[in-house]
């Protein structure tokens, strides 16, 4: 049996990267011997990196999975057996000089060129990398985030009249002041996930957007948020993935989304995509789904259809056929 392990950065950055590869360790089950290893010191000093490394090379297995965020890990595992998924970009476009040289080479370059496989999360993220390094990565694989079985249909009929439009998070990314100034005059009811800031609060204000928001939900909670949506909105400036596309989209929701990056990717067809970047055209978006019939039918019977692709036995599947590939005891 193949011996996998699964190599995490330190808790406490974040639960997006654990929460996916939950549900892969899951769907991949006991075709495989699965471990798993944290790294202990969060800081980025050149000791606690160094200590990092030493203490994950000595978990190491026939199979290393270097799960996202510390590539730099694999510095000290073997070349053979090595699997990294990189989900984005990181840090790189917001440094320079030395700072960007040294992120960019530990991080990204290393860990490229010593990966037997690098799976990205999508096209978009493999050729953003690709452009960030500026050279190809011929040992890449694309495999998708899967989605939660917590998310399975939930019929609702359309709701012109008021409806329930969710967004989920509040970064700069997610831009969600040009959101409120897209739906301002419509009767809508805008519900956020995440905690606002001022910028965000005033946009909310200034366009008398009817809003609720709330941060600290549990997994199960934002699953019922979901449920209790009429349209789910993404029209972020910028994403490696964009699993609510796929969350809603397994909800039966109709999605509106932004028509760059990974998201026309992931959406596959079945969502509204806008300009991000125009709030006219994020309006348009919403009014297309609200005037029109068959666009609303159309959104959740193919967002469902979409989403089987990303259901977790079938990502599951393509890790597995990558760890066979890599095993280093693999029979020619």
């Amino acid at each position: 049996m193949i011996k996998v392990c699964y190599f995490y950065r330190t808790p406490g950055y974040g639960f997006s990267i654990e929460r996916v590869f939950e549900d892969v360790r899951k769907g991949v089950g006991h075709a495989v011997s699965q471990h798993e290893t944290f790294c202990p010191l969060r800081s980025i000093a050149p000791l606690a990196l160094l200590k990092n490394i030493y203490h994950c090379r000595k978990q190491r297995c026939s199979v290393n999975h270097i799960t996202g965020d510390a590539y730099y890990l694999a510095i000290g595992l073997p070349r053979e057996g090595l699997v990294v998924t990189v989900h984005d970009c990181g840090h790189i476009p917001n440094l320079s000089g030395f700072k960007r040289w040294f992120y960019r080479y530990f991080w990204f370059e290393l860990a490229t060129h010593r990966a037997e496989v690098v799976t990205f999360i999508s096209k978009f993220s493999l050729s953003e990398l690709e452009s960030a390094l500026g050279r190809e990565i011929p040992n890449s694989v694309v495999i998708p985030d899967p989605v939660s079985d917590a998310f399975q249909p939930q019929p609702k009929a359309p709701n012109r009249r008021i409806p329930v439009i969710l967004a989920l998070g509040t970064k700069p990314n997610k831009n969600l002041v040009r959101l409120a100034a897209a739906l301002k005059g419509m009767d809508v009811q805008l519900r956020i996930i995440g905690a606002l800031p001022p910028d965000q609060k005033q946009a909310l204000e200034q366009n008398h957007i009817n809003y609720t928001a709330e941060a600290g939900l549990s997994f199960q909670q934002v699953v019922e948020e979901y449920a209790k949506a009429d349209i789910v909105s993404l029209v972020s400036t910028h994403e490696g993935f964009g699993l609510p596309i796929v969350e809603a989209q397994a909800t039966g929701r109709p999605v509106v989304t932004s028509n760059a990056c990974s998201m026309p990717e992931v959406a596959g067809g079945a969502a509204v995509l806008v300009d991000p970047l125009s709030v006219e055209s994020i309006r348009e978006g919403f009014k297309s789904l609200l005037v029109e019939n068959d666009c609303w039918k159309d959104c959740v019977a193919l967002g469902l259809k979409n989403a089987e692709r990303f259901r977790i036995p079938v990502i599951a599947q393509q890790f597995l056929e990558v760890y066979r590939r890599v095993d280093p005891a693999r029979v020619p």
